[in-house]
């Protein structure tokens, strides 16, 4: 039992440094993006993502343990693309909110995928009120996905060349 809960200690950790980084990306992207209303999602993104943080913590209250860090290599890789693709020559803003919105995407899915596997670990362990934060947490994302998605959607046309 000492090592499961011990995985899911380091899996909140990393967990914890993914949505502090991504609450940073997110605040950041929103001064980059195109449109009023992608604009205000994101911003409403980064506001739940600072909530998921204190939900993250939360759980290790629970847990009655420290957080335990780990660098979120995933969204360090995301990041250093973003840097890389705004490097390779001027973009249209249209262009620049698309990757955004497929960026946020892409890491919305990870992260989706990270809470299905921390949740299960929880409940396994028997640790319910933590398993509770974590779906708060889980829900959020898949909705951001979602409107994340149908942004997308609707800038795609503009994007095709003529």
């Amino acid at each position: 039992m000492f090592e499961e809960k011990e995985a899911l200690l380091r899996e909140l950790g990393n967990l914890l440094d993914a949505e502090r980084q991504v609450a940073q990306l997110v605040s950041q992207r929103s001064q980059e993006v195109r449109g009023a209303e992608v604009h205000h999602a994101f911003q409403q993104h980064a506001l739940t993502t600072q909530q998921e943080v204190r939900n993250l913590e939360r759980c290790f209250s629970v847990l009655d343990a420290v957080p335990r860090y780990s660098t979120c290599l995933a969204i360090e890789r995301w990041k250093k693309g973003h840097d890389r693709f705004l490097r390779t020559r001027t973009w249209p803003a249209d262009c620049i909110t698309m990757f955004d919105l497929t960026e946020a995407r892409r890491i919305g899915r990870y992260k989706i995928a990270s809470y299905q596997r921390v949740i299960k670990q929880a409940e396994t362990l028997g640790e319910d009120a933590c398993a509770r934060l974590l779906r708060q947490n889980l829900c959020q994302e898949e909705l951001m996905v979602k409107k994340v998605a149908q942004f997308s959607h609707e800038l795609a046309p503009q994007l095709r060349p003529e």
